[in-house]
């Protein structure tokens, strides 16, 4: 909400008062201040160096010659401990029911 107040102009002679008792001290009192001088402008900044990232990308691990290796150790194991266990004596062929009856029998 604004505000409006009459303008009322002054009589010369208050006017004239006015001017000696309050505006001419206070532009005397301001024209006395020492203001310093602004401060000198901010030196040229550079921009940021730029730092160049290289990101190496790992090879994944089935490219290696050891995961081969591995690998063929596994299935070489795996072989031959199907051999040696199919090759058993006295044990029945896979998928015969095995006899139940009293031990040492």
């Amino acid at each position: 909400m604004a505000y409006s107040f009459p303008v009322v102009p002054l009589p010369p002679s208050l006017a004239d008062r006015f001017l000696s008792i309050v505006v001419r001290p206070l532009r005397r009192a301001l024209a006395s201040i020492k203001v310093p001088p602004p401060p000198p402008p901010p030196r040229q900044l550079k921009p940021p160096e730029v730092v160049k990232v290289v990101v190496v990308k790992p090879e994944p691990f089935y490219t290696k010659w050891w995961f081969y290796a591995l690998l063929g150790v596994a299935a070489a194991g795996a072989l031959s401990g199907g051999i040696v266990a199919g090759v058993q004596p006295g044990s029945p062929p896979p998928g015969l029911p095995v006899p139940l009856g009293k031990p040492g029998r």
